[in-house]
């Protein structure tokens, strides 16, 4: 019955989720049919350092009164123009479809990563009233803007917006990629789709695909890390809780007082030979056997008011052992440890959720919504890993199936779900 609520649940839960997706997919589709904007006809493309070069030493013309950036803007203008142009018509302006594609205007984005930020750190400190810290960041931004290096990469473009005058121009230079073209200044041209301006995070757009690329991968290295680190935690701890819990097997205590009635030194004769021989197994590494005799004893004095720390002598004998302290230790030990593992995951999972936030902002995706989406999908993945699998796999015991190479390593004291299952790793599921 709990496995079928279970799976219910899951159901639902990716229903739902589902369901929602869809209606947000949908209100974007009609928001952007109902509105439209400079971005509905903009397409985007990245632009090497080797290609500005490129361009600057075949066609720059130092005579000419036009800025640096104006005439390689007039260039990507013209030269995109016609290709644009001398591609096939696709029908969206029949009225004009011999008339040439113009494109309404070219902007640029730059590595202008560093002045940003300083620009950003500069706000937060204005908007504290830190006038002090503020004078010390004026000074590292005109230091930077002064740097020749600096200013130079400052003011050269990494990325184009063409925004066209028609919804012909816009398609076509969506398919500009469909088919072989010439090189753009010995770089091969990828046009896309351009993102609303107000989504784009403009001090990113200097990374290049491998860059981010390579800085994912370095994330997932750390995240897969933190995971590996927080299993064998959880796994600990799983195995000292319940190796202390279930080397004492479930009885019925009141048999054992029924059969040992008026007979209380053969009672304790017995738990303290129990309790010697699982000693030994417990020091050469062996399981131990329990049967019973020993906790029943021992709730029977605590019953009576007696002490946990009570040294008990085995008849004719001199020296004593604690066994009842030794079995409340075990008690404390399992509850200890048990409890310990909801707040390990718990703190983990905050740590992952900062981790991963610090992660795919240093990664520096295009957009907000890019940022965002990595970040939502980063954290639900990696907590429900660590909440919910982890939990199920430190439990749970794979030995006797396929691959054995890797279920070897999963070797938890449950091969299926059954009751115990329920009772001590199921508990802890439902308390995160």
């Amino acid at each position: 019955m709990t496995g079928c609520i279970a799976v219910f649940i899951y159901l639902f839960t990716v229903v739902y989720y589902d369901y929602v997706k869809s209606v947000q997919m949908n209100n974007y589709v009609d928001w952007d049919v109902k509105t439209i904007t400079a971005g509905d006809y903009t397409i985007e493309f990245d632009i090497d350092i080797e290609t500005y070069d490129h361009w600057h030493e075949h066609y720059y013309d130092e005579s000419n009164p036009m800025s640096e950036n104006a005439q390689f803007k007039q260039y990507v203008q013209w030269e995109l123009e016609k290709r644009i142009s001398a591609m096939p018509d696709l029908g969206f302006d029949p009225d004009h479809g011999d008339d040439p594609i113009k494109i309404a205007q070219i902007t640029f984005a730059f590595n202008n990563a560093p002045v940003i930020n300083l620009l950003k750190q500069r706000g937060t400190l204005i908007k504290g009233e830190k006038w002090a810290k503020v004078e010390d960041i004026n000074e590292k931004i005109l230091k930077t803007i002064k740097d020749e290096k600096v200013l130079n990469k400052l003011q050269t473009p990494c990325s184009a917006f063409a925004t066209f005058e028609s919804e012909e121009g816009y398609n076509r230079a969506l398919k500009y990629d469909h088919e072989p073209q010439r090189k753009f200044c010995n770089q091969e041209l990828e046009l896309q789709e351009a993102s609303e301006p107000t989504d784009i995070i403009w001090e990113n757009r200097h990374f290049k695909p491998y860059q981010r690329s390579i800085k994912r991968l370095i994330v997932y290295f750390v995240i897969i890390s933190m995971l590996c680190g927080s299993a064998a935690i959880i796994y600990r701890f799983t195995m000292i809780s319940l190796g202390a819990k279930l080397k004492y097997p479930k009885v019925d205590c009141g048999a054992f007082t029924e059969e040992y009635e008026g007979r209380h030194a053969q009672f304790q004769d017995d738990a303290i030979s129990e309790f010697r021989v699982n000693l030994a197994y417990t020091k050469a590494k062996k399981q131990t056997h329990f049967t019973g005799v020993m906790q029943c004893f021992c709730a029977d004095e605590k019953a009576e008011g007696v002490l946990s720390d009570k040294n008990y002598v085995f008849t004719g004998e001199t020296d004593g052992v604690e066994m009842c302290k030794a079995y409340n230790d075990d008690k404390i030990t399992s509850k200890v440890y048990g409890q310990c593992i909801a707040f390990i995951i718990i703190a983990i999972n905050l740590v992952l959720k900062t981790v991963i936030i610090k992660g795919i902002t240093w990664v520096g995706e295009d957009t907000n919504s890019e940022q965002l989406s990595s970040i939502t999908n980063g954290v639900f993945i990696a907590q429900f890993f660590n909440t919910g699998i982890l939990l199920i796999l430190v439990n749970g015991n794979l030995t006797e199936h396929p691959p054995f190479a890797i279920t070897k390593f999963v070797n938890g004291p449950y091969y299926d779900y059954m009751p115990d299952w329920y009772v001590n790793a199921a508990t802890r599921l439902s308390r995160q």
